[in-house]
């Protein structure tokens, strides 16, 4: 796309040839009218939408304010119900912009909102219905337009940015306990000097890749026709490292002065950097495309968004997942398909309604069903904000298709709870895509602070790397499509240790090594089995499932099975702090669900009793708290150093520690004779009658890990049971050393 738009017209042409003839199916993107599963189906919003989870269970909710004025939020319900809840007028007057964010760090998201003169209104909510009656921040007397929430002096709480028609943007920021006071956070000078009115439009984001976030301001100031008045260019304040802000938008490429409306950040090409979309009353929208650097290049002339209207909201997600970004804007029918030859095709109605002609107003977006596929919230109006008088918002839920995708959700720990500011870069095949959490979008809508992949026909991510605002940094490897990952920062650069064990049942003497039977007979699952068993994750959520190419790998370090890995408090070891799935592979090395790395288990440095568990043998914890950080400590169930809890906890064989064997009916003991024994359940499985008999597969009843369960023979399931309990009294118990 770079090198296409400097080698003239023919080449622009031959592109958007060769983009029409590779058209796919996924063009057609369809969605079905899904209005009547909510509560509230008569909500006539006008210009303020939102999508976002406000109470932190994971789905995400819809944020409404009826008649421009009156704010109700639908939540969702676990099985994709809604139940509605009203929180009463913000205001008398229409709000023209309105943000989302948790404010105080409580787990529920707050809301902020501002009309013309009429204050900047404050919700602070708590719990579903649960709320503090609306109060107005200082110096909110302005004409608002766009707002956004930001942690713009980084220091782990959400501020507040509104955009002022009738002079500069306005800030408040955040004491660090919830509360909101004005501060003149930015310095607004510009060259020439202007008033900075005319303020429409606002994004924070990391233009130029360098770890801070800075302001893109899209002005338009209304009724200015001449294109050298300032008061209509638009304005980015670039920041400097240290939160001091200057605009240098002529410098970078982006000082369009076409009286613009709205714009959006989004990488266009998949090539790892932001490039820029702009709506314009005086002329048609405007893509801009980065160099890497943060330089931009007007790359409209070819690109099929040569269009004009009123354009109200811009916003691009990728609707087929077909790892390319799409455009959606309003006002009217304009969808725009990205080619992924740096050229958009405009395909006609999108949003069908079954009886009626439309002109879609403002929108939100975010995957509302969890079924890997971006749906639309719309709503209908006239003017600005002002809802339509006969149609109701409408909610499409979006049919999907056989692309894959995969999408994240962040909660920051040191950086504010919502990740607003943070980024996932995802490498694969395709190349590279990125996405960024922002609370308020393009002319006062909210979109789902989820990022959203879509992978084409890809079924793994090579890599995906989350950057916090805080500057930490989390890598996730060889992951698999079609899930949501849950990302809690600093998971990835905690508590790391290379923990060592050995299983019982495929140990092979004299070896050092255990067989990796299972994987070679293909049944290891690529989903982890202890969700289903009952174990839950504690401390954070975890990958859960991994590719097939981490089954692909031979040699000592294939895999031999998933595994169950918990950090207990060093001081009351019944109170488990984290717990997780593990792989676990034949030379004994316990790691991350990429089948390589060594485990990071994401608390703060400190002392805590590790814990290694398995669906079939008998669980070990270590008898002192070990020390763990960001850098790897070593813990060695193998070696008789590493000393555990309670009395005979491993099997030793010619001096290797390992798990007994022979769980098989997963509780906290191996028995042989009686009631609850782990023989009898090896009988069963086979048949019972035929003792000789075989089965195949990923069973409890497989104490070998070989794939195959027997009764009798060579290399048995049954005689495992024995061993563990002593082989010469048949009616001892082995009882796992667990507090």
């Amino acid at each position: 796309m770079k090198q296409i738009q400097h080698m003239g017209t023919n080449l622009r042409t031959l592109s958007l040839l060769i983009g029409c003839m590779q058209l796919s199916a996924s063009m057609a993107q369809s969605f079905t009218l899904s209005t009547s599963i909510l509560t509230n189906q008569s909500a006539r919003s006008g210009g303020c939408v939102g999508i976002a989870d406000m109470d932190g269970d994971g789905l995400d909710d819809l944020i409404l304010l009826h008649q421009s004025k009156t704010l109700s939020i639908d939540y969702q319900n676990a099985d994709g119900s809604f139940t509605s809840y009203a929180y009463g007028n913000v205001s008398n007057s229409s709000q023209w912009g309105m943000a989302v964010g948790d404010v105080d760090n409580d787990g529920h998201k707050d809301l902020v909102s501002g009309g013309n003169g009429d204050g900047v209104h404050f919700v602070e909510i708590s719990g579903r219905g649960v709320y503090t009656p609306v109060t107005n921040l200082n110096n909110g007397s302005m004409f608002m337009q766009c707002m956004n929430m930001m942690d713009m002096n980084n220091d782990g709480w959400l501020d507040v940015f509104g955009c002022h028609d009738n002079a500069a943007p306005r800030t408040w920021l955040n004491n660090g306990s919830g509360s909101l006071t004005y501060n003149a956070w930015i310095n607004y000078a510009t060259s020439p000097s202007s008033d900075m009115s005319g303020n429409y439009g606002s994004t924070w984001t990391d233009f130029d890749n360098d770890g801070d976030v800075d302001l893109y301001i899209t002005k338009c100031r209304q009724g200015v026709n001449n294109s050298s008045d300032p008061r209509r260019w638009n304005r980015l304040f670039v920041n400097d490292g240290s939160n001091n802000y200057t605009d240098q938008a002529l410098a970078y490429g982006v000082q369009n002065r076409e009286q613009s409306w709205s714009s959006d950040f989004a990488d266009i090409d998949n090539d790892g950097d932001l490039d820029l979309i702009t709506t314009n009353h005086s002329t048609t929208i405007q893509l801009f495309i980065n160099d890497g650097t943060g330089h931009y290049t007007n790359a409209t002339s070819g690109s099929g968004l040569e269009y004009s209207n009123f354009f109200l909201q811009t916003k691009c997600a990728d609707l087929d997942n077909d790892t390319y970004i799409d455009l959606l804007v309003t006002e009217g029918n304009y969808y725009f398909h990205n080619n992924g030859n740096g050229t958009f095709t405009r395909i006609t109605n999108l949003l069908p309604h079954p009886s009626q002609s439309y002109t879609l107003h403002s929108f939100a977006m975010g995957d509302m069903n969890h079924d890997g596929a971006i749906d639309i919230y719309a709503s209908y109006g006239t003017g600005y904000v002002d809802p339509s008088g006969s149609r109701d918002d409408e909610l499409y839920l979006n049919n999907g298709n056989s692309n894959h995708w995969i999408d994240f959700e962040l909660e920051g720990t040191e950086s504010n709870r919502d990740a607003v500011g943070a980024r996932v870069t995802l490498y694969g095949a395709w190349g590279v895509q990125m996405r960024e959490v922002r609370a308020g979008e393009s002319y006062g809508i909210v979109n789902s602070f989820n990022c959203h992949f879509g992978l084409g026909t890809y079924t793994e991510v090579d890599s995906a790397i989350v950057r916090w605002p805080s500057g930490t940094t989390d890598r996730y490897y060889n992951l698999a499509a079609d899930q949501w990952v849950v990302v809690n920062e600093g998971w990835t650069t905690r508590a790391k240790m290379s923990l060592v064990a050995a299983l019982a049942g495929p140990y092979v003497q004299g070896t050092g090594l255990m067989s990796d039977g299972l994987r070679s007979a293909a049944l290891i699952p690529l989903t982890e089995p202890y969700a289903d068993m009952g174990y839950t994750q504690e401390g954070g959520s975890f990958v859960r499932r991994i590719p097939q190419s981490v089954l692909d790998v031979s040699g000592d370090d294939a895999i031999v099975d998933w595994v169950w890995v918990e950090l207990r408090d060093a001081v009351d070891p019944t109170d488990v702090l984290v717990a997780r799935p593990a792989l676990i592979q034949r030379d004994g090395d316990v790691t991350e669900p990429d089948g390589v790395t060594p485990l990071a288990m994401g608390l703060a440095d400190g002392s805590y009793k590790v814990v290694l568990r398995h669906r079939n043998h008998l669980g070990v914890m270590t008898a002192d708290g070990i020390a763990l950080s960001g850098t790897i400590s070593v813990v060695d169930l193998t070696q008789s150093g590493t000393t555990t809890y309670g009395t005979d906890a491993r099997q030793s064989v010619n001096g290797t520690l390992v798990l007994w064997a022979g769980n098989v009916n997963g509780d906290d003991r191996v028995k042989y004779t009686g009631s609850g024994n782990d023989r009898d359940p090896i009988l069963i499985s086979i048949g019972s009658i035929a003792p000789n008999n075989t089965i195949s597969g990923y069973v409890f009843e497989d104490v070998n890990l070989d794939g195959l369960v027997k009764y009798t023979g060579s290399g048995n399931d049954r005689d495992r049971v024995l061993q563990t309990i002593g082989s010469i009294v048949p009616s001892n118990v082995r009882v796992e050393q667990l507090p």
